[in-house]
């Protein structure tokens, strides 16, 4: 028997012992090390009071609030780029945490979609999330601001018709209810007679009493047009604009069925007209006069080139389910008779603005064949803050008075552009030293409004304004607006300063 056995388990129990100690103490010193470098990584409060919005327009100032640890040479970076740092405050959250909250401007630089977030605090790193940065301005805006100038002065001009045609090139057309002729005129000013209507016969030999409404397709070919004739009928027609040749496509007396098929069987009233650039005509059936509230049309139907056939697409936007039977196409869900439209027949768009008594105004977007809804925008201030000056950035971060054409003290124009883009007039009352009213523009791809033009909207010294009645029109290459004023008195063009 070894008699240095028993000193040897014990010098090993003894080593074990010791090692465990250091393991132990290690692990320790590693736990410590850890929770210090787990105390010292920059935290981001998400919480709903100080959470940061998802998009912001350069010159806006972020704040971040967290753990942040500005006394370990915070750096904080938007998509790569270094973001100045212009103030830093100790808060309390609602439980009495103190909390660190940093203001940063948003440059030039950092614009984009889905910008990384970059929190840097001594040797640590924090993601915060992303978010999307935009300039003031977008598609087309001016550099200076705009004012306006008179390209037309009207006699009796509140009871012209103005045709339907945003082509993009400044063109306007309209119906001269002085003369019975249907006009043109140039984003220079100059006008040209198309056709005399004053003396056109329909077959059967009925005349033109009544001109109700036009459209012109994006080339300047094809003029389409609803009227009433001396009879009890009513015309819809078509002048190529080269030949001069005027077709007639249907006489009607009544909307009834059918309602569907070939465009010269069908009976049908038309009261609005949006031809496209492929041989499509957006058409409002039903003519309201306004005397029940509405001058929204009973439905809206389709008129294709290619097969000489008419489509409904929306029924009943007023009298519900039970004033056509059988009337094909989907049921609207707007009805409310605060509500106005807008078309954008190249894109197949359908604008539904719907404005309530508190200025709440909801804009809406559909597909017009697919019938589907794809984009809408809310706004209210109900508590008249100074929010409602804020009219730029992201739809989700807006809060202003707005209505939807009814008053023009509020908003004017609507009118749509290429890309899912409304152009506006924008007012906000007692709010002219805040630069109003300014042109703005509803971007419904980015979801966010820019300024089509910096500062305030020059109307040539207040000479001439805008009032119920009148029409944002068109625009031309340059990006100059086409709009009648003073009760459709004159066609006005805007022009950079």
């Amino acid at each position: 028997m070894n008699k240095y056995k028993p000193y040897c388990k014990l010098r090993n129990k003894l080593i074990m012992a010791c090692a465990m100690v250091m393991l132990s103490f290690q692990a320790c010193k590693k736990a410590d090390n850890f929770y210090n470098k787990l105390q010292a990584l920059p935290q981001i409060d998400n919480t709903k009071n100080f959470t940061y919005k998802p998009a912001y327009i350069v010159g806006d100032t972020l704040a971040i609030t967290g753990k942040l640890y500005p006394e370990n040479k915070l750096q904080i970076a938007i998509g790569g780029k270094p973001a100045p740092i212009v103030k830093i405050e100790k808060i309390k959250d609602g439980f009495g945490n103190i909390l660190d909250q940093v203001f940063i401007i948003i440059t030039n630089e950092m614009t984009g979609k889905a910008k990384e977030v970059k929190i840097i605090s001594g040797d640590n790193t924090t993601l915060g999330a992303a978010i999307d940065v935009f300039t003031p301005g977008g598609t087309g805006s001016f550099n200076n601001e705009l004012t306006s100038t008179v390209l037309k002065t009207f006699n009796n001009g509140s009871q012209n018709i103005f045709l339907n045609c945003q082509n993009g090139k400044g063109d306007i057309y309209y119906y001269s209810a002085v003369n019975k002729d249907l006009r043109q005129i140039n984003k220079n000013g100059q006008e040209t007679i198309l056709y005399d209507l004053s003396g056109a016969l329909i077959p059967g030999g009925a005349a033109i009493t009544k001109f109700q409404a036009g459209g012109v397709d994006p080339m300047g070919q094809s003029l389409y047009f609803s009227a009433r004739t001396s009879g009890t009928n009513y015309v819809f027609g078509k002048i190529d604009l080269n030949s001069k040749q005027l077709t007639v496509l249907n006489q009607s007396q009544t909307i009834a069925a059918p309602y569907e098929g070939s465009v010269n069987a069908v009976k049908m009233i038309i009261s609005e007209i949006y031809p496209d650039s492929k041989g499509n005509v957006y058409l409002g059936i039903g003519i309201n006069d306004g005397s029940n509230g509405s001058t929204l049309p009973d439905a809206i139907a389709r008129y294709s080139k290619a097969d000489d056939n008419i489509k409904y697409l929306y029924k009943n936007l007023i009298y519900g389910g039970t004033s056509y039977a059988g009337m094909p196409g989907t049921s609207s869900p707007f009805s409310n008779t605060g509500v106005t439209l807008r078309f954008s027949p190249d894109e197949k768009l359908l604008y539904v603005m719907e404005e309530s008594v508190d200025f709440t105004a909801i804009i809406e977007v559909y597909d017009l064949d697919a019938r589907v809804k794809l984009n809408d925008f809310t706004t209210s201030d109900r508590a008249g803050t100074g929010s409602k000056f804020n009219v730029l950035g992201p739809f989700s971060s807006l809060q202003f008075n707005m209505g939807t054409g009814r008053d023009v003290n509020q908003t004017f124009g609507y009118l749509p552009l290429p890309g899912r883009r409304l152009q506006v007039l924008l007012f906000q009352a007692g709010a002219q030293t805040f630069g109003f009213p300014k042109w703005v523009v509803f971007d419904f791809a980015d979801q966010r409004t820019y300024a089509y033009a910096p500062g305030t909207f020059n109307q040539s010294s207040g000479t001439y304004a805008f009032r119920n009645g009148d029409e944002l029109l068109n625009y031309d290459e340059e990006g100059n607006l086409y709009a009648t004023s003073n009760g459709k008195s004159y066609l006005l063009k805007t022009q950079e300063q």
